[in-house]
């Protein structure tokens, strides 16, 4: 079977895409900074540094293991108290060099990069927000990334690269401590408050790694994806069915809140107060079109993980 590298295989979303392409019977190597305090079935390659080394150094390492595809899921994700050149560096640089060192390293080769909705905004500027929307990236996450695009995007031109580009909605499954956990935990305490009813898109982190997987099989597909659940839900359905679930429950704000709330400067607070108070959802008729594949809703997909979310503390 052949032999990938994946990055961010400590990560939510990795350690889920890791167990599933190890099942799947993929020769998997990882490159992590240090011990994850769980036991990785992969090769292992520890780099105190990977946004340091240059193109050569991943070149060589694709070449010496025979490594055929990169699945480039690490990064330095939302805002951090991080500086600007710590987030370029990192989702950037990093990015480019894996890339080239990908080229460089083998003939045949696949690059597959994890992005986010978030280069159209927090609040795209249409909804539902599809490939052509305008980019409209706020914050140094969501600019590292439409950056990273960019720089893989001239790659592709000039070198020929092997490319898809995929563009996730916030996920939620096994070893989410991300935004979906965090609500549980407040709605658990109740908490929790609810400020308008916007209508958001979240995506099952299972058909994420589907969705990888297929792709490394079908490798004349290239391009750029959103990827997200069949359908948007409302927020008072997730808290309904997140209370439901852990006998929790939330606090009702008015709406006309938000429009205080979304004068805040703050970009630690301004970016999930503009997630709770606004809506935001996309299309992912694309990928679905192209693969024949279906999602599925997300209180569907969310119910696997019942246990999960109704125990988060």
């Amino acid at each position: 079977m052949e032999r990938i590298l994946l990055t961010g295989a400590t990560g939510f979303v990795g350690r889920n895409l890791l167990g599933d392409l190890v099942e799947s019977g993929y020769d998997v190597y990882v490159i992590i900074r240090r011990s994850p305090g769980f036991n990785i079935k992969a090769n292992v390659i520890t780099l105190k540094d990977p946004e340091n080394r240059d193109w050569r150094f991943f070149s060589k390492l694709v070449s010496d293991n025979n490594i055929k595809s990169i699945i480039h899921v690490g990064a330095i994700t939302g805002e951090k108290r991080m500086s600007w050149k710590q987030y370029y560096r990192t989702n950037v640089m990093w990015t480019k060099n894996l890339a080239l060192g990908l080229i460089n390293g083998t003939k045949t080769h696949r690059f597959i990069f994890i992005s986010t909705v978030g280069v159209y905004g927090t609040n795209p500027l249409k909804l539902p927000a599809d490939e052509m929307t305008q980019l409209n990236p706020d914050g140094k996450y969501h600019q590292s990334k439409v950056l990273a695009e960019k720089e893989l995007l001239r790659l592709k031109e000039f070198y020929d690269l092997n490319l898809v580009i995929l563009r996730p909605t916030i996920m939620y499954g096994y070893w989410d401590y991300g935004f979906l956990y965090k609500i549980s935990r407040l709605v658990k305490l109740r908490i929790f408050p609810l400020v308008g009813n916007p209508i958001v898109h979240l995506l099952d982190v299972k058909k994420a790694s589907n969705i990888i997987k297929l792709l490394l099989k079908k490798r004349k597909i290239s391009g750029i994806y959103n990827l997200c659940d069949d359908y948007p839900v409302h927020i008072k359905q997730i808290l309904d069915y997140l209370s439901s679930i852990s006998g929790g429950g939330y606090i009702r704000i008015p709406g006309d809140m938000c429009k205080y709330l979304n004068k805040l400067q703050l970009q630690l607070v301004s970016t999930r107060i503009k997630l709770l108070c606004n809506s935001w959802y996309y299309d992912n008729s694309k990928i679905k079109k192209i693969l024949k594949i279906e999602f599925g809703e997300t209180l569907n997909n969310l119910d696997k993980y019942r246990k999960w979310y109704g125990g988060a503390r």
